[in-house]
């Protein structure tokens, strides 16, 4: 029994698997923007289509995720998306590694609307960062990690 990747603390059958499986619609634009980041990470862009107000095509989409190596999904702050609510904002931060081994900080501001009874994601404001590794800076493998999730560079982007 493992941990959900997104974060939640919860089992992975009790909480995105649900919605990326369709046995359950997210209540909340909050487990929208979770189930969508596992979906990212398990490379699920059907989900990920069928979740977003703008369609993209599902090979690119998929191929991208699948070629990132997803590292942590943290939850800055949510305002409204309430399941009696009819749209939402999340902000998050994400961290992954590319394809090219640069350490991505990904902080996004995420529009959510509710069709239908189903959240969808909109729109989103986004601020990307290249995270210097540790041949470009002076970190230890015990010292926090300089990408700004409080864990330590070895349990983080030092992996």
């Amino acid at each position: 029994m493992e941990n959900c990747f997104c974060g939640s603390g919860l089992e992975s059958s009790q909480c995105c698997i649900l919605f990326t499986s369709y046995e359950q619609l997210p209540a909340t634009a909050l487990q929208l923007m979770r189930s969508r980041y596992y979906s990212f990470e398990t490379g699920n862009a059907g989900y990920l289509n069928k979740t977003s107000v703008q369609k993209q095509n599902e090979k690119d989409l998929a191929e991208w995720a699948n070629s990132n190596q997803w590292k942590s999904l943290e939850i800055v702050d949510k305002s409204k998306g309430e399941s009696n609510d009819s749209t939402g904002t999340v902000t998050f931060k994400v961290l992954y590694i590319n394809n090219k081994k640069q350490h991505i900080q990904h902080i996004e501001k995420s529009t959510f609307v509710k069709h239908d009874q189903q959240w969808m994601y909109d729109t989103g404001e986004v601020d990307v960062k290249i995270i210097p590794t540790l041949n470009q800076i002076s970190v230890g493998r015990n010292d926090l990690c300089p990408c700004g999730s409080g864990k330590k560079y070895k349990k983080c982007c030092g992996v």
